[in-house]
């Protein structure tokens, strides 16, 4: 009877030590994995940061877009509000005998020289 019980706590011995390596092997395993998982998250951060630098700066590019825009759109104003202007100081309006309208030119490329296409 002791030789069976002392070849059971053998077997057992050798099965604690097999559960105990393999127990070592699985917190190995989850300790790596636990550091890729740290990795991808600090990536994932790092790509959602670079994302929102670069929404901000396409914010800020169409910002300036509007920016010069607006410029260009008070500078052809400042232009048709001179043209005009200077044409009305200068030039009185034909009135047509024939139809009792302005005698313009119709090919003037619309308003000011700037057709409704320039604006956007």
């Amino acid at each position: 009877l002791t030789e069976f019980v002392v070849t059971l706590l053998i077997l057992r011995v050798a099965e604690n030590e097999k559960l105990k390596q393999t127990l070592e092997e699985h917190g190995v395993r989850f300790t790596n994995l636990e550091q890729k998982d740290k990795e991808k998250t600090d990536l994932i951060a790092k790509l959602e940061q670079s994302d929102k630098e670069k929404m901000d700066l396409i914010a800020k590019l169409e910002y300036n877009v509007s920016l010069i825009k607006g410029e260009y759109l008070q500078d052809k104003s400042k232009v048709c509000h001179q043209t005009v202007t200077n044409v009305s100081q200068q030039v009185e309006p034909e009135i047509s005998d024939d139809e009792g309208s302005f005698n313009n030119n119709e090919d003037d490329g619309g308003f000011c020289g700037f057709s409704d296409d320039d604006e956007e």
